[in-house]
């Protein structure tokens, strides 16, 4: 009986101790090394003030680049084989630092993309330019140019799509490419 009555007193003891250090909202700790003595004011953070710190300092200050498409699908329909389809993907950087097109690759060497190398200005404007060439190529095509930049996405994927109709028609004659 004595050691459950010790057992509570000290836990009750050790409960108000905690909760006191907890809710005081400024403490004074002296510093007498040396001799001298100086004066620093402690505060005690929760742990929850710790995360939301955290976040805030990692966010705060960061300039980064952001690029929006009008559109990340092309659809050119319906073409004769050996026929040349150009196209320009247009996007705008809508961050706050300059945005750098690192590269444009595209899945197939039918399909050749274009991209200016300079730096796009914040709330300016580029477009990165495809050309589909459709020589040996029949039936459904569905190609994608892969832009790699220094935006928080550093990855984003363009689709090219549509028909190439091949040399011989389903109706029977021969049909040949447009020569320009």
């Amino acid at each position: 009986m004595l050691h459950s009555k010790f057992i509570q007193s000290l836990s009750l003891a050790l409960l108000v101790g905690f909760t006191a250090c907890n809710t005081a909202p400024e403490t004074t700790q002296r510093d007498t090394a040396q001799g001298t003595e100086k004066e620093a004011k402690i505060i005690p953070v929760k742990n929850e003030e710790k995360s939301a710190a955290n976040t805030k300092k990692d966010n705060t200050g960061d300039e980064k680049a952001a690029i929006a498409f009008e559109t990340t699908e092309f659809n050119f329909g319906e073409i004769r084989a050996g026929e040349k389809v150009n196209y320009k993907f247009k996007f705008k950087n809508t961050g706050n630092a300059p945005l750098v097109i690192e590269n444009a690759q595209a899945s197939c060497g039918c399909t050749v993309p274009d991209y200016s190398k300079a730096p796009i200005e914040p709330n300016g404007t580029g477009e990165i330019a495809i050309q589909f060439d459709s020589s040996n190529k029949d039936g459904k095509q569905d190609k994608t140019v892969t832009v790699k930049s220094n935006t928080e996405t550093p990855s984003i994927t363009l689709n090219v799509r549509g028909f190439v109709r091949g040399k011989v028609d389903m109706n029977g004659p021969l049909l040949t490419p447009n020569k320009k």
